[in-house]
């Protein structure tokens, strides 16, 4: 753990605030939920993403899509790829999100679609292909996002895939 130099006072409500510069570094953005963590005498704030809790189940429910649609599958969270389907996982699981795929989900896009195009996914990393996007929204907070891509036309059952991935997952974090 590095420290910065930085010095803040609690106030008589117990709030800390943490340096613009620190949330601008670490994206993160007014209202957005941090986790909580005590080991021995830290305190460490982490950026929470209710994604990760069921990353498992994700993973397995983009693989089985995979199966079908035989194209790629991506999952963010607000920050970064926390999973994909079986093919492209390992090499882009953790690598953050561009400001393009950023800006999709801020702007609340589903079931955004564009036609064999260079896709930014990740920051100075461009893809030439046809794509769909949506956010994942569950109770009206945008969470994350998933991607289907391939060099392969989109089509209808891709549409909804993407849809039946978005349902499910927006009712299983809302439950």
């Amino acid at each position: 753990m590095s420290t910065t130099g930085i010095v803040r006072r609690i106030d008589d409500l117990g709030r800390v605030v943490i340096p613009k510069e620190i949330r601008k570094t670490l994206r993160i953005k007014d209202g957005e939920a941090l986790e909580i963590e005590v080991t021995n005498d830290n305190i460490v704030l982490r950026k929470y993403s209710s994604l990760s809790d069921i990353e498992g189940f994700l993973n397995i429910l983009i693989d089985e899509v995979n199966k079908i649609l035989c194209k790629n599958i991506l999952i963010f969270d607000t920050d970064k790829i926390i999973g994909g389907s079986s093919n492209i996982k390992k090499e882009y699981t953790n690598c953050n999100i561009s400001d393009y795929i950023s800006d999709l989900m801020n702007n609340r896009k589903v079931g955004y679609e564009a036609h064999h195009t260079n896709l930014e996914m990740i920051k100075d990393h461009n893809f030439s292909c046809d794509y769909l996007f949506s956010s994942i929204i569950p109770n009206g907070d945008v969470v994350g996002g998933i991607l289907i891509f391939s060099d392969q036309e989109i089509n209808e059952n891709d549409r909804l895939f993407l849809n039946l991935i978005i349902e499910t997952l927006t009712k299983y974090i809302e439950e």
